[in-house]
């Protein structure tokens, strides 16, 4: 009796092994089918990444197009374009 309750049990455990990994399956294709239709594509209308510098005074980094430009340097702010270069 021993040895037919072992043969179930190993039977039943061989099939929920199977059962489990048909299941993630059936996921991973789901997962593999939605990821196009979740993946985004850049808009037309979103505007394209600006070049970053960095401020003569403080060295915080600021897209170009805000920064203050003086004597070929760039600042983030009036007040440290018109202190000039930080001196070390």
């Amino acid at each position: 009796m021993g040895k037919l309750l072992l043969w179930v049990v190993l039977i039943a455990l061989a099939w929920l092994g199977w059962s489990l990994f048909r299941v993630s399956q059936r996921k991973a294709a789901a997962r593999q089918r939605q990821a196009p239709a979740t993946r985004r594509e850049p808009d037309a209308d979103s505007p394209a990444p600006e070049t970053m510098t960095r401020c003569a005074r403080c060295g915080v980094y600021l897209p170009a197009g805000e920064a203050l430009r003086s004597d070929a340097q760039d600042y983030c702010s009036p007040a440290h374009r018109d202190a000039g270069p930080h001196q070390s």
